[in-house]
């Protein structure tokens, strides 16, 4: 390592751990995106991280979790169900 440099390292899992809904590949694009495109003022942090994967997959993500949603609110009317036998 060279005392004179210094440099951050993100990794997929980074991505994944905020933005469960995320393939590794798609965390790959948001990664690749961010390094190419990210305003050097600013750098990389959570914020850019986060608009980055808002532009690139808001709709999938959206998808996701109304379904999950959807899914809890069934598992909660099955359970209130069985709770009235």
């Amino acid at each position: 390592m060279n005392d004179n440099a210094i440099y951050v390292e993100w990794h997929i899992s980074d991505v994944k751990d905020n933005h469960e809904g995320l393939t590794d590949d798609q965390c790959r694009e948001v990664l690749q995106r961010v390094k190419y495109n990210h305003d050097a003022n600013i750098g990389i942090n959570w914020d850019v991280i986060d608009a980055t994967v808002n532009q690139l997959f808001s709709r999938q993500l959206d998808l996701l979790s109304g379904l999950t949603s959807y899914k809890s609110s069934l598992i909660n009317l099955e359970q209130e169900s069985k709770d009235e036998n």
